[in-house]
């Protein structure tokens, strides 16, 4: 009986593990701080969209 028990904490420990990094994951898109992060997010891909324009003209 103890060591079932004690599997059956150990695979709790794991899903409060997967909360944890679930949490972590779905804040950024979450609330007023995520209103920056998501703006850099703009800005890093209309630069990399540029980057991208700029390597094709010189190249072809």
């Amino acid at each position: 009986m103890k060591g079932s028990n004690d599997q059956y904490e150990r695979r709790r420990k794991e899903v409060n593990i997967w909360k944890r990094i679930g949490v972590k994951f779905k804040k950024p898109t979450e609330g007023k701080a995520a209103e920056p992060f998501s703006n850099w997010w703009w800005v890093l891909g209309i630069i990399v969209l540029v980057l991208i324009s700029l390597i094709r003209n010189y190249l072809f």
